[in-house]
């Protein structure tokens, strides 16, 4: 069977870069043993984020 990853996810410019911070860190802090380790990468995250979520909602060619 195959589908597509978050088939209703739509990108939105209206998300702010501190709703992307809070969303991060509320779906994946829990994953970092340290509070540290997470801060610095988390612009990193969220700009992979970004590009993944961009990259599934372009129209297939």
């Amino acid at each position: 069977m195959e589908g597509k990853i978050y088939e209703d996810l739509e990108f939105t410019e209206e998300f702010s870069v501190e709703d992307w911070n809070a969303l991060i860190d509320l779906k994946f802090g829990k994953y970092f043993t340290h509070k540290s380790i997470f801060e610095k990468n988390k612009e990193l995250l969220r700009t992979e984020i970004i590009y993944y979520i961009r990259f599934c909602t372009k129209p297939e060619c």
